[in-house]
């Protein structure tokens, strides 16, 4: 009797974007501007697609008869040592697992454990690589819109680190964090401290919804060029100052959608470590798949947010220019910036 690997193929190179998600970052996908939005107030206007592709795992049992195991267990790790791995329990039954949340640009190994009467046997172990694309997409239950703000390559050649920063939606009030969504931030993410951008919930929240012993930071802000208003200065000092504290990460920044304030604040943080601009429009524009509504580089309320940055270099400067000119205009120090791009970069 032996326990064979079907799925992922050994060596086999898996993408954990959905074919929607190629196709808008492709460019094949026409957004409407939604000069409508209020980011105060947001309407649904759109279906969850915001989740990543799943792996599948697959195998089969051979010689085993009538006889089934009375537990099945999945081991997926980036060690071939399996030194620190992830343990799925599946239905005694199963011969195949869906699985979420795996990091991009990374070998996995895995292996399967069937426990029988008789003891235990375990499968022989299999190895496949994630794609390296950006950005990566997560599935948090309860939760929308949540992806890593790290893949994003430079221009001068460096990359966004992945795994420190994470952007999405609220996790109470208009959205529920479950308990399995809860774990998920907490095992999957790593969350250590959770970023709120809601001007609205102070006075109302102290604590963070995925637990007591993560970090709470609220730091309410506004969003497009409501932002960068000199007498907010002191708030984005306050923020980006907190993004240079190394003991935050891994960390979870988001507002009510990880829309409108988030998209606002992550297109200043990746334009300041030098992401170019396309790429940082098609990160803003990602937000499209969650169910706040598509986000388009078009709308009044973007083009508001480009005509204030414009005031620090005008339409022919990239924006990491104007980005580090208007940071540096609000009091964010050298050292800080010096901080942020040594935490972020690669």
């Amino acid at each position: 009797m032996n326990i064979v690997l079907s799925a992922p193929v050994q060596g086999e190179k898996l993408s954990l974007l959905t074919a929607e998600h190629k196709a808008f970052l492709s460019g094949s996908h026409l957004i409407q501007a939604d000069n409508s939005l209020d980011w105060t107030n947001l309407k649904r206007k759109g279906t969850e697609k915001s989740y990543p592709a799943p792996v599948w795992f697959c195998w089969r049992v051979e010689g085993s008869g009538d006889c089934a195991p009375r537990a099945v267990r999945l081991h997926i790790s980036d060690r071939p040592d399996f030194a620190r791995e992830r343990v799925i329990a599946c239905d005694p039954a199963a011969t195949q697992a869906e699985v979420y949340n795996l990091s991009a640009d990374r070998a996995y190994y895995w292996k399967v454990v069937l426990t029988w009467q008789q003891g235990q046997m375990e499968s022989p172990t299999g190895c496949f690589q994630t794609l390296d694309e950006a950005p990566t997409l997560y599935r948090v239950e309860g939760l929308t819109n949540v992806r890593d703000i790290g893949g994003w390559r430079t221009v001068d050649g460096r990359r966004v680190k992945r795994g420190l920063l994470f952007r999405g939606s609220e996790m109470d009030t208009h959205h529920e964090l479950t308990q399995e969504g809860r774990r998920a931030l907490k095992e999957e993410l790593g969350i250590r401290t959770d970023l709120d951008l809601r001007e609205e919930v102070v006075g109302k929240i102290a604590s963070s919804p995925i637990g007591p012993d993560i970090r709470f930071e609220l730091l309410p802000v506004k969003a497009y060029a409501e932002y960068m208003e000199r007498d907010r200065f002191a708030e984005c000092r306050r923020l980006f100052s907190l993004l240079a504290d190394e003991t935050a990460y891994p960390a979870y920044l988001h507002c009510w959608g990880g829309a409108d304030r988030t998209g606002t604040v992550v297109l200043l943080l990746n334009a300041l470590l030098g992401v170019d601009d396309e790429s940082l429009l098609l990160d803003y524009e990602m937000t499209l798949f969650s169910v706040w509504g598509e986000r388009s580089r078009n709308s009044e309320l973007f083009q508001g947010l480009l005509a204030a940055l414009n005031g620090y270099g005008g339409t022919d400067q990239p924006l990491r220019v104007k980005a580090e000119r208007y940071l540096k205009e609000a009091g964010v120090t050298d050292e800080i910036i010096g901080k942020i791009r040594a935490l972020f970069l690669k």
